[in-house]
């Protein structure tokens, strides 16, 4: 990670109020998926699930 969490949100904290059950996404840094054997990255049609205990789950397909 290039940031942890707590820096991360007091940074976010400091230009938008964060609500209560709010979900701050972050991501890979670009080209992480080339140092793969193979490599790999997302392609169309992939599907990426997050599953949040006690809350459930978040479904995105990619296009």
């Amino acid at each position: 990670m290039l940031s942890d969490v707590s820096n991360t949100i007091s940074h976010l904290s400091m230009g938008m109020t964060l609500e209560p059950r709010g979900i701050i996404t972050t991501g890979t840094a670009s080209g992480v998926g080339m140092a793969m054997k193979p490599p790999r990255s997302l392609t169309s049609g992939d599907v990426i699930t997050a599953q949040f205990k006690g809350i459930g789950e978040l479904t995105y397909t990619v296009s």
